[in-house]
């Protein structure tokens, strides 16, 4: 009874042997598939979470700029690299109404010392002291945003300014009058760029400079109408 019945024993002890290998199998595949199903689940939340951040970040970015004060970041305005949390094209305008504050100085210096009127001599000795006064202000404004100013003339201007330091009388009135009118028109059109420029401080900034200017530009019309 026994031999007959052992091959039987044995092909169930091997089917018994292959049910617990195919069960150990199946265990370690849902095993493997559920750690999988967690590794994708945390990544994902991880994704989510990532982007949950970048989008806080770009809505604080977008808040920021309408409520006229971007991010800080390194711009690029003109030659100089400058590190200011204000914005590219209202720092351009500033820096354009600065370089046009100094050729302003340069001119009323040249009516000083050179042959000019005593009419325009006059005018160029208060109206020096009020465009220092007002370059004051704006380097005092841009050094506080950190916007580097470049005060140096071209070459072209100091050409200029050369040719007319040798004028004589109303050969120097004139071209004096005209330069210096081209100028503050520049500033006062930069000051009004830089004023319709979203950041807040700047507006701030403008709206007390802009009517001086435009007070100058009167004055300097007023002396232009008397010369001959």
């Amino acid at each position: 009874m026994y031999v007959f019945f052992s091959p039987i024993t044995g092909r169930i002890n091997k089917q018994l042997r292959s049910d617990v290998f195919k069960k150990i199998k199946y265990n370690i595949m849902i095993k493997r598939t559920f750690k999988w199903r967690n590794t994708i689940t945390i990544i994902a939340l991880a994704n989510l979470g990532l982007g949950c951040n970048i989008a806080d970040k770009r809505s604080s970015m977008e808040k920021d700029s309408v409520g006229n004060d971007t991010a800080v970041k390194d711009h690029v305005g003109g030659v100089e690299t400058f590190e200011t949390n204000m914005e590219e094209d209202a720092a351009g305008y500033l820096k354009a109404a600065s370089q046009s504050l100094v050729v302003q100085d340069s001119l009323l210096t040249a009516a000083l010392s050179s042959g000019s009127s005593e009419e325009i001599k006059t005018y160029a000795k208060k109206a020096r002291e009020r465009t220092r006064f007002y370059k004051k202000n704006l380097e005092g404004f841009c050094n506080k945003n950190k916007v580097l100013l470049n005060e140096a003339l071209r070459i072209e201007q100091v050409d200029s300014l050369r040719w007319l330091s040798r004028q004589v009388g109303i050969a120097f009135d004139r071209p004096f009058y005209k330069q210096l009118s081209v100028e503050l028109n520049k500033n006062i059109e930069a000051y009004e760029d830089a004023y319709n420029a979203r950041q807040q401080r700047v507006k701030a900034f403008v709206k007390d400079e802009l009517p001086r200017l435009k007070k100058e530009k009167e004055l300097l019309d007023e002396l232009g109408r008397n010369i001959k």
